[in-house]
């Protein structure tokens, strides 16, 4: 059986949360604040006044690296989890010393497992007291258990994160996307640009830039950034062609 790469195991981590969460958020890159890095999930819920948010960081393999990722989101975040598929640690002595730097750390542990034939053929969606199962086929990835579960951290600063979400990021890229795809401002512009154009096929490029929200400080900048990455191909399906003295945008 092959190995589990991080799609595999957070996909059944996004349906788990989506279960108690009002909204999903998937490879989030944060853009303002002290933490530079892309938390691979976050889900938020309104509870009265406030919104609880939580995060997850995924990995194929236990290890420091993902505990450090989980670690640096405690400030801006409820709850915080780690996810890795199960058995990714061997022993009752290395499992019981992860779990206890956990506790201390204040991290979660969510185990990702295989559906076996049994749990394929009759399981549903659905939260239990120990493991929550997916629907899914035989041997994929679609049991969640939370080994530790993840304290509440009530003092901390959540504007920063929520300010971060997006619309797009609840399906551009799949949590544990290789290569670092994610929603970005400038994704937002440019899918918003396409949106325009397609409706208002000929449109100059400078009204476009004023009817759509952009990511720009100036309007100049705006119209010279854009204009260069629709000339290099970077905005997929849009061409730019100068017409009585204006730059008008079309579908190819």
């Amino acid at each position: 059986m092959s190995a589990p790469r991080e799609v595999h195991v957070a996909a059944p981590v996004v349906a788990w949360l989506g279960n108690y969460y009002d909204h999903v958020y998937q490879e989030v890159k944060r853009q303002t604040g002290s933490v530079n890095g892309t938390a691979d999930i976050v889900a938020t819920q309104r509870r009265g006044r406030a919104t609880i948010v939580s995060v997850v960081e995924v990995k194929t393999t236990l290890n420091l690296v993902v505990l450090a990722q989980a670690v640096r989101w405690l400030h801006c975040s409820h709850f915080t989890w780690i996810a890795t598929p199960k058995f990714s640690v061997k022993g009752h002595r290395e499992s019981y010393l992860v779990k206890r730097i956990l506790q201390h750390e204040g991290v979660g542990w969510l185990q990702v497992g295989r559906l076996t034939d049994e749990e394929a053929r009759y399981g549903t969606d659905r939260p239990s007291a120990d493991t929550w199962q997916a629907l899914g086929q035989p041997g994929s990835w679609g049991t969640v258990s939370e080994v530790v579960p993840a304290p509440f951290h009530r003092k901390v600063n959540t504007r920063g994160l929520l300010a971060d979400l997006t619309e797009g990021q609840k399906t551009f890229a799949p949590a544990g996307s290789a290569g670092g795809k994610s929603w970005t401002p400038w994704r937002a512009t440019c899918t918003a640009l396409a949106e325009y154009v397609k409706e208002h096929q000929g449109a100059a490029l400078g009204e476009v830039i004023q009817r759509i929200p952009v990511h720009y400080s100036t309007m100049a900048s705006a119209r010279h950034s854009l204009l260069g990455w629709i000339r290099a191909g970077r905005i997929p399906g849009i061409e730019a062609r100068v017409e009585g003295g204006a730059v008008r945008l079309y579908l190819k």
